[in-house]
C-alpha cells in the first residue's frame, strides 16, 4: 500500500541526512469550450507545518548548529507536477491521492471510466465503484445513476447513488458505490449519467489527511480486544490514520476548531480503479465505546489531530486491502470555537 503525507518526527530528520465490463464512455454534461486553470488546493509549506525541520528559506534544520540549502527533497516528493495530469499522486488539502487536476477540460461533471469496476455483491447481484470529477469551476454535488439492460435490451433496474465527497471542489474527483437488486448474471449492457446537485456539508477542507500509518490484515491474525469484535476470526481488515486542523495555518481561513471530521477513502488496484469504498468519523474507534468517548471528534485547535479508523469486514476484497493503494479525503460541516 501507497503510504504517504508529511513524515513527522525523528523520521524527517533521518530523511533529511539521508539526502544531503467494457469501460464506458466518459458522461456528463455538455462540454464548456476550451480548458480552465483553477489553483490547486495546496497544503502550506513545509516550513509553517514543521518549523522544527525548515525554516522560511526551505532550508533543512539538521541540528541546532547545521543548516542545509537548498533542503534536499523528501522521498516521493516531486520538483514539479503537472497539475492537469490525473495521474499524478497530490497531497491537497483534504484529500491524499490521484485524479485532481489543475485544469479543467470538460466544463462538467465527469464520470471517469478508467476508474470504474463492476462485479457481483454479497448476494450475487450487481454493483459498481469509480469516481467522478468535478470539471466545473464551482464545488458542487453529485448523483450517478447506471441503467442496467438485459440482453435483449429490456431495462433491468436503474441504479443510483450519491457520489459522497460533496461538494466536489473544482478538479476534485469524488467516489461512489452501486449497490443494484439484479442480479449480475443477468446484466449484458450498462449506461451511465451524472447529475449535478446542490452543494452538500464538507465545507471545511483545510486539513491534512494520510494513511495509514499501521494497518492490520483481514483474516486469521490475533485478536484485538480494542478494536475486534468478541469472536473467531476472520477478523476485519484495519486501518488507522490521522487527520490535522490547518485552520489559521492556510491563509485566509480563521484560526479556529473543526467540527468531527468525515473521511471517505478508496483503495485502488495497479490500474487505479476503484475496487472498495467505505468512510470513517474521526474520534470513533470500531467495538470499543470506552474509547471513543475518550478520542476527540472535533479538532479544537489549529494543528490539533485526531484519529480515525477504517474497517472492512468484506470476505471478498479484505485479503487484498494490504496490497492496494489508498486515496483518502476529509471534510467537516464547519468550525467551532477553539478549545481552553
Amino acid at each position: 500500500m501507497r503510504v504517504r503525507g508529511l513524515v513527522l518526527g525523528s523520521a524527517v530528520l533521518l530523511a533529511l541526512a539521508a539526502c544531503a465490463e467494457a469501460p464506458p464512455e466518459r458522461a456528463g454534461s455538455e462540454a464548456a469550450p476550451g480548458p480552465v486553470r483553477v489553483a490547486l488546493p495546496e497544503l502550506p509549506p513545509k516550513w509553517v507545518l514543521m518549523p522544527e525541520f525548515w525554516n522560511e528559506q526551505g532550508c533543512a534544520i539538521l541540528s541546532e548548529d547545521k543548516v542545509v540549502c537548498p533542503a534536499p527533497p523528501l522521498p516521493g516528493e516531486e520538483a514539479e507536477e503537472d497539475p492537469g495530469d490525473p495521474r499524478v499522486w497530490r497531497e491537497l488539502l483534504g484529500f491524499d491521492g490521484p485524479y485532481y487536476v489543475g485544469v479543467l477540460r470538460a466544463g462538467a461533471l465527469v464520470l471517469l471510466p478508467e476508474s470504474i469496476t463492476t462485479g457481483t455483491g454479497p448476494e450475487g447481484t450487481w454493483r459498481a465503484f469509480g469516481l467522478v470529477r468535478n470539471e466545473t469551476t464551482e464545488p458542487v454535488g453529485a448523483d450517478v445513476t447506471a441503467t442496467l439492460t438485459a440482453a435483449d435490451g429490456s431495462v433491468l433496474e436503474e441504479v443510483r447513488a450519491h457520489v459522497l465527497v460533496d461538494p466536489m471542489r473544482p478538479g476534485e474527483p469524488g467516489p461512489f458505490v452501486l449497490a443494484s437488486k439484479t442480479p449480475a448474471g443477468k446484466v449484458q449492457g450498462v449506461s451511465w449519467s451524472v447529475e449535478e446537485t446542490p452543494p452538500g456539508e464538507l465545507v471545511v477542507r483545510d486539513l491534512m489527511v494520510g494513511a495509514p500509518v499501521w494497518q492490520l490484515p483481514y483474516g486469521d491474525r490475533d485478536w484485538r480486544e480494542d478494536l475486534d469484535a468478541p469472536g473467531p476470526p476472520p477478523y476485519p481488515y484495519v486501518a488507522l490514520g490521522y487527520v490535522t486542523n490547518l485552520s489559521g495555518l492556510v491563509e485566509g481561513t480563521p484560526a479556529l476548531g473543526v467540527r468531527q471530521p468525515l473521511v471517505v477513502a478508496a483503495w485502488l488496484d495497479r490500474e487505479r480503479r476503484v475496487v472498495w469504498v467505505t468512510t470513517a468519523l474521526v474520534g470513533v474507534v470500531p467495538n470499543n465505546a470506552g474509547a471513543s468517548a475518550a478520542e476527540p471528534d472535533d479538532l479544537p485547535d489549529p494543528r490539533s489531530g485526531g484519529a480515525f479508523f477504517l474497517v472492512v469486514s468484506d470476505s471478498g476484497i479484505g485479503p487484498r486491502l494490504t496490497d492496494l493503494d489508498l486515496m483518502v479525503w476529509a471534510g467537516s460541516s464547519g468550525y467551532v470555537e477553539p478549545g481552553p
